[in-house]
């Protein structure tokens, strides 16, 4: 898949984008993803697509949806975990959500969602197959160099990855979810 099919197939996705609504949340600790019946261990290429990332985690079965433009849609959820056992949210090592579940098929899932995250990189990739928050984990960053490129917005009392300042290596906790 080459960069232009690569953004129309996300221009497509993006026109529908209940197909990631419908997925499980990640857990916010590894220990709860391998606690979860919803969830199975899956290392296979973790460290060549999801640099950073110590652990990752799938969607043990792969969830119907019926996209508005394209077809019948069999999606997955994968989710990603520092060293610390912690949900990553952004950046490079975040686990992105299969628009075609490896547990539906292998090859699909390689030309849907691995070739186009070749073609795109992670950064544009990521604004399609947006990381899974899980259920109010707070944002984990995989490095402190985007912690410090990170502001604190006191008004949502949360990280903005994309503001210029910051002055503080202070990280989040999670409360207690290719």
């Amino acid at each position: 898949m080459n960069q232009k099919e690569a953004r129309a197939y996300a221009e497509q996705l993006n026109q529908d984008p209940g197909w990631r609504e419908v997925l499980d949340k990640c857990p916010c600790t590894k220990t709860e993803a391998e606690q979860s019946p919803k969830f199975e261990q899956s290392q296979l290429f973790v460290e060549t697509y999801h640099p950073g990332a110590e652990s990752a985690f799938r969607s043990t079965e792969a969830t119907t949806y019926q996209h508005s433009v394209l077809e019948k849609m069999h999606v997955g959820q994968q989710c990603t975990y520092d060293k610390s056992g912690h949900l990553i949210t952004q950046g490079p090592g975040a686990g992105t959500p299969d628009s075609v579940s490896p547990e539906y098929g292998t090859y699909s899932h390689y030309t849907k969602d691995v070739l186009t995250h070749k073609a795109l990189g992670h950064q544009e990739y990521n604004q399609t197959w947006t990381p899974n928050q899980g259920d109010n984990c707070g944002t984990r960053f995989q490095n402190l160099n985007e912690l410090k490129n990170a502001t604190i917005n006191p008004s949502e009392q949360s990280l903005n990855p994309s503001s210029p300042n910051v002055n503080s290596t202070q990280s989040h906790s999670p409360s207690p979810n290719f």
